[in-house]
């Protein structure tokens, strides 16, 4: 994170991080730029405040848990997904609202299933 609390998103491309060799690549004190990743000159890095990555990183997390939930092994009759709900009738796991040791757990008690 630099001084103005803004931090750069890795490239969606190759996961470069914003350094090149060790060394950072982005000035300190620049405001909301895009920069071409040095690496694969693919994405553009985004500076992005505390609040952006603190959202981006509750969508990333609705949107892993509705994939583990569509794809996590249990026949898709044993879904449910009416009202926004995720949950398994097979295996009893609430993808929505248990944790995720809740869900771990659940996964290593139901590995017979």
């Amino acid at each position: 994170m630099n001084q103005s609390g803004r931090k750069l998103i890795p490239c969606f491309h190759c996961n470069n991080s914003g350094t090149v060799f060790g060394k950072s690549w982005y000035n300190e004190d620049w405001q909301n730029v895009e920069i071409p990743c040095p690496v694969c000159k693919g994405n553009k890095f985004v500076l992005e405040t505390d609040e952006d990555y603190i959202l981006r990183l509750k969508s990333d997390n609705l949107k892993l848990r509705k994939l583990l939930w569509i794809r996590h092994g249990c026949e898709i009759a044993s879904l449910y997904g009416d009202d926004g709900e995720m949950q398994c009738g097979k295996c009893r796991i609430d993808f929505l609202r248990d944790s995720v040791e809740l869900i771990e757990n659940k996964f290593k008690s139901n590995s017979n299933i």
